[in-house]
C-alpha cells in the first residue's frame, strides 16, 4: 500500500545518533526581543521492525514507497532561524505577537538532499482587561526537492501536543503541512486560567492541495494553564479529533521546538 493513500497506525524500531548545535544572538528587551541565529543538526537512523508484537509497518506499506526506512539515513542540515517575540509576558495573560521562521536545507552527502523551511505567527488579543484573551495562531512547515530523497522521517507531520491537538502525535505527514488554531483564554485562579480550542491542519504534497479546506482535519476542546506572569509552568490540554487525547505541555507557541528529537 502507499502510504499516501491511507493514514494507519504501524510501529517499528529504530537506532539512532543524533548531534545539535545552536548559536545565535538576542537583541531588544522584554517585549521587543528579536533572536537570529544558525543551527547544525545530524541524524543518523536505521529502522527495524518493532520488538514488541504491534502492527509493523512494512505489514501494512510497501517499504519502497517509505524512503529511508530500507536504508541507513544520514543528514546535516544547516538552518538560519529567526525569532521576533513581542509578548508582553512570558506566561499567564501572555499579549502580542509571537513569529518564528527557519530557511535550511540538507546537502547531499548521502542519497538524501532537500530544502526545509517554516513559518509560525501566533498573535493574542486582549478581549477585557487582560482576564479574557483570543489567540490566533497560523503555521506552514514545508520540504522541496524530490521525494525520493526525502526520509519520511524529516517530512513535516501534523498531531500531538504542539500541533493539531486531537490526533496522535506525527499522524499525519507529507511535504507540506499547514495549521490553523483559535484559543480563548479565561481566569479560573490567580495561577489558573482555563481554555478552549479549536485546530485545524492538513498535510498534502503540493500546495494547490493544502486550499482544499474540507479535506482539513478539526481537533477542539479544553485545557487549563498554570503557572505565572513570567511563565507556564505546564499546559493541560483534553482534546477530540478522531479520538479523545489528553496532553501535558509548556510553550504551545514554539511549534518547532524540540522537532529535531522526535521521530
Amino acid at each position: 500500500m502507499n502510504p499516501r493513500d491511507s493514514n494507519e497506525l504501524t510501529f517499528l524500531a529504530q537506532q539512532r545518533a543524533l548531534g545539535l548545535i545552536r548559536a545565535g544572538y538576542t537583541a531588544g528587551q522584554r517585549r521587543e526581543l528579536v533572536k537570529f541565529g544558525g543551527s547544525v543538526i545530524f541524524n543518523h537512523r536505521e529502522f527495524t521492525r518493532n520488538s514488541v508484537g504491534k502492527r509493523q509497518l512494512a505489514s501494512v506499506y510497501d517499504p519502497t514507497e517509505v524512503p529511508g526506512y530500507e536504508d541507513q539515513v544520514n543528514t546535516l542540515e544547516l538552518q538560519a532561524n529567526l525569532i521576533v517575540d513581542l509578548r508582553e509576558n512570558r506566561g499567564l495573560d501572555t499579549r502580542g505577537t509571537y513569529l518564528e521562521g527557519f530557511i535550511g536545507g540538507v546537502p547531499e552527502l548521502d542519497q538524501y538532499a532537500y530544502l526545509h523551511y517554516g513559518f509560525e505567527l501566533a498573535h493574542t488579543i486582549d478581549l477585557y482587561r487582560t482576564t479574557r484573551l483570543l489567540r490566533l495562531r497560523v503555521a506552514l512547515e514545508a520540504v522541496e526537492g524530490d521525494t525520493a530523497r526525502i526520509p519520511f522521517t524529516d517530512l513535516p507531520r501534523l498531531g500531538g501536543s504542539q500541533r493539531l491537538r486531537g490526533y496522535r502525535e506525527a499522524q499525519f505527514r507529507d511535504a507540506r503541512a499547514s495549521l490553523a488554531g483559535i484559543e480563548y483564554e479565561y481566569p479560573i485562579h490567580e495561577s489558573v486560567r482555563g481554555l478552549l480550542f479549536i485546530e485545524a491542519g492538513y498535510v498534502a504534497e503540493h500546495y494547490r492541495d493544502l486550499v482544499k479546506l474540507d479535506r482539513w482535519k478539526v481537533g477542539y476542546g479544553g485545557g487549563l494553564l498554570i503557572g505565572s506572569e513570567s511563565n507556564i509552568a505546564f499546559q493541560l490540554d483534553l482534546a477530540y479529533g478522531d479520538g479523545f487525547h489528553v496532553y501535558l505541555s509548556t510553550d504551545l507557541a514554539q511549534a518547532f521546538d524540540g522537532r529535531s528529537e522526535q521521530l
